[in-house]
């Protein structure tokens, strides 16, 4: 039987324990994402650079709280 569960009582934290996600450095990891990209402005990259901080931080406290 399929347990559907709404999006809006998602977590990551319910998803990490759930599924035994954890952080990926691969360089190789989902290759295709990197085929056929267009360039992306100065502005863009400051932006997605904040975003990465911001989910680093999120990650880093989940692992905290867990130990």
């Amino acid at each position: 039987m399929i347990q559907v569960i709404q999006a809006q009582n998602l977590t990551i934290a319910y998803l990490k324990e759930k599924f035994a996600l954890y952080k990926s450095e691969d360089e190789q990891f989902f290759t295709e994402w990197f085929d056929y990209i267009p360039k992306i402005s100065e502005l863009e990259k400051q932006s997605l650079d904040r975003v990465k901080t911001i989910r680093n931080s999120q990650f880093a406290m989940t692992l905290s709280t867990r130990r």
